[in-house]
């Protein structure tokens, strides 16, 4: 399989799965999968329902679930130029920039986690694991 064609199918899939994701957070019917899992909500929880606000002019909600929403949106501008080759960023640098993102999620999810933001709760009583036996 040649690069465009690989291309095409990555930008089909990540667009394929982003409006199914859109679509059933509209229905109200998303839930991220660890926190329905497990019942304990990852660095991320928020964020899909964050944009969403910010797609609808709701910038005070979009924080509320999210405060990091803007550096996704960055993020995100950037992954898209680089990906059409707009931009060439060196190994080095794409490698720096996805640490210092990953731990900027991490402490922004540890400081949720002290300010007890319902967004990030640990509820393992609500999780399919913890009511499975009960399911059987």
């Amino acid at each position: 399989m040649d690069s465009t064609q690989s291309k095409k199918q990555t930008v089909l899939i990540t667009t394929a799965v982003l409006a199914a994701v859109v679509f059933m957070m509209f229905l109200d019917i998303y839930r991220c999968p660890l926190e329905f899992l497990f019942g304990i909500p990852c660095p991320l929880c928020g964020a899909t329902r964050a944009i969403l606000c910010v797609f609808t002019g709701r910038f005070a909600d979009a924080f509320y679930y999210h405060p990091l929403w803007p550096v996704f949106i960055v993020a995100a501008v950037l992954f898209i130029l680089y990906f059409f080759g707009l931009i060439k960023p060196g190994r080095k640098l794409r490698q720096a920039g996805l640490i210092a993102l990953i731990l900027l999620l991490l402490v922004c999810f540890v400081v949720r986690h002290i300010m007890h933001s319902p967004v990030v709760a640990i509820h393992l009583d609500e999780s399919f694991l913890y009511r499975l036996p009960s399911l059987l």
